[in-house]
C-alpha cells in the first residue's frame, strides 16, 4: 500500500504496507555475521536477530509487529537494542548452516541475546510483543 503526496514526493506520507516495513527501517539493520550477536551479548547489549526473506509473509508479519510497536521501534532506533537481519531471500549456505547448527530449517528464525543469555532465547515463529519484551527482560542485566 503505498500512498502519494499530491505533489509527487512520496516520502512526505508514511506507507503502512507490509512490503514498507523494511524500507522504513534500513538505517537500525545490522548485517548478520556468525558470533556478531554473541559478541554485542557479551559487551552488554540486548540483541534481536531476526532470520528472514523477502518471500517471507510470516518474517514480514513479524516484522510489522515488531516496528509498529511504539516501544520496541523507539528502542532500536535509539540503539538500545540492536537489530540484525539475516537475509535468506536468496541462497546463502552460511545462513543454512546457522539454520542447521540449530536444529532448524526454515524461516522465520527469531533469537533474543543479551547478557544473561549470550548464546539467546529462541522466539516462537509467530512474534507477539508481550512475547518479545518477556524475552528481552530475561537477556537483560
Amino acid at each position: 500500500f503505498f500512498f502519494q503526496a499530491q505533489d509527487g514526493n512520496r516520502a512526505a506520507l508514511e506507507s503502512r504496507g507490509l512490503g514498507d516495513v523494511y524500507k522504513r527501517q534500513d538505517d537500525y539493520i545490522i548485517t548478520w555475521e556468525k558470533g556478531l550477536a554473541n559478541k554485542l551479548a557479551k559487551d552488554g547489549q540486548v540483541v534481536l536477530v531476526d532470520f528472514t526473506a523477502d518471500w517471507c509473509l510470516t518474517c514480514k508479519l513479524n516484522k510489522f509487529t515488531i516496528f509498529n510497536n511504539k516501544f520496541l521501534n523507539q528502542e532500536i532506533k535509539k540503539g538500545n537494542i540492536k537489530f540484525i537481519q539475516a537475509d535468506w531471500t536468496l541462497p546463502d549456505q552460511k545462513i543454512l548452516d546457522f539454520l542447521g547448527e540449530n536444529a532448524r530449517y526454515g524461516i522465520p528464525f527469531n533469537v533474543v541475546y543479551g547478557p544473561k543469555k549470550v548464546n539467546g532465547i529462541v522466539l516462537p515463529e509467530i512474534i507477539s510483543v508481550q512475547s518479545l519484551l518477556r524475552v528481552i527482560e530475561q537477556v537483560q542485566k
